[in-house]
């Protein structure tokens, strides 16, 4: 089965410039796009990032959600009850195997910014294993039984994954 993604338009890490969070960040990819349907039309925004004075190794961050545009920040609590969770996280996975294709050395964090979306995040990775191509590496990790990084497997609670090139 082959999710659906929407359509993206990168973002100049400019466009950041003067907000709280982004004046501490270093962000190295970013994309834009529209969820609409019934509860309305969102922007929503992917991010690739470090934060400022990181080790200079291949280890960045994920991120995304709903942007605010007068607040210059990006709601990742943000619900747009629009029934497209396959086309967002689609979307948002997309954007993050295009940055690893183009870096293959990197690595990507990435974790939920609660529990709850951290378990929706791994049924969506099991949902859709046989989709993702051969070259991506998702591993995970469990701090609650000590489960050190692993090849991603059904079956496991995980309380974050990290996505690289094989």
């Amino acid at each position: 089965m082959i999710v659906k993604k929407y359509n993206t338009d990168q973002v100049h890490p400019d466009q950041y410039k003067g907000a709280d969070f982004y004046e501490d960040h270093d962000i190295f990819d970013s994309h834009k796009f529209i969820s609409t349907g019934n509860s309305g039309t969102f922007e929503l925004r992917t991010l690739i990032f470090k934060e400022k004075g990181a080790d200079k190794n291949d280890a960045y961050e994920l991120g995304f959600g709903k942007w605010n545009p007068e607040t210059k920040k990006l709601d990742d609590l943000f619900e747009t009850n629009n029934e497209d969770v396959d086309e967002i996280l689609a979307t948002v996975a997309g954007k993050a195997l295009e940055f690893l294709k183009k870096h293959p050395q990197a690595r990507i964090f990435a974790t939920g910014s609660t529990p709850g979306r951290t378990r929706l995040y791994q049924r969506q990775i099991g949902k859709n294993l046989d989709n993702i191509p051969d070259s991506l590496r998702i591993q995970g990790v469990s701090i609650k039984t000590k489960l050190g990084w692993s090849d991603f497997q059904k079956g496991i609670n995980y309380d974050a994954f990290l996505l690289s090139a094989k």
